[in-house]
């Protein structure tokens, strides 16, 4: 098993012909905008999708995952869920809900994917790389004009 695609964004939804769409995907330098006074620790909440190629030498199919983020604050989440697969597939693909992060500053964020298969690890991988998370303060929100229309 391989680990070919691991992205971050605000949404991820279910289109016809079985498609999924991603949207309001992140880099790996994510900056959050939040009012001046805002209390700490603040709710951020992400969409990870992983897709992971099962190649012709995997004899075993996974039947459970398990997601962990790690953050350099202790911002720390695991997400566990089972994988329902008939037969054999080539590619899986996960778009998971995180839970909301408690953020108290600024973090670096880490992610890890596990798959199992009846409780034993078939697969471990992480990306690449970490997302650093920057939290800057507003003191108001800045609203676009239309056009014709004044504030």
């Amino acid at each position: 098993m391989k680990l070919t695609d691991f992205i971050l964004c605000d949404d991820i939804r279910q289109e016809r012909g079985d498609k999924l769409s991603l949207m309001g995907v992140f880099t790996d330098n994510i900056t959050l905008q939040v009012p001046t006074h805002t209390p700490r620790p603040f709710g951020f909440k992400l969409m990870a999708f992983f897709r992971v190629l099962i190649e012709a030498a995997d004899q075993t199919m996974p039947d459970q995952f398990r997601v962990s983020v790690k953050g350099s604050a202790n911002e720390n989440v695991t997400i566990e869920g089972g994988i329902n697969i008939t037969g054999r597939i080539r590619m899986l693909q996960l778009p998971l809900p995180l839970v909301p992060l408690a953020v108290q500053g600024d973090t670096t964020l880490s992610f890890e994917i596990q798959l199992l298969a009846k409780g034993n690890e078939i697969f471990r991988a992480a990306p690449p790389y970490t997302v650093s998370v920057r939290v800057t303060e507003i003191d108001r929100v800045h609203l676009m004009e239309t056009e014709g229309e004044s504030r």
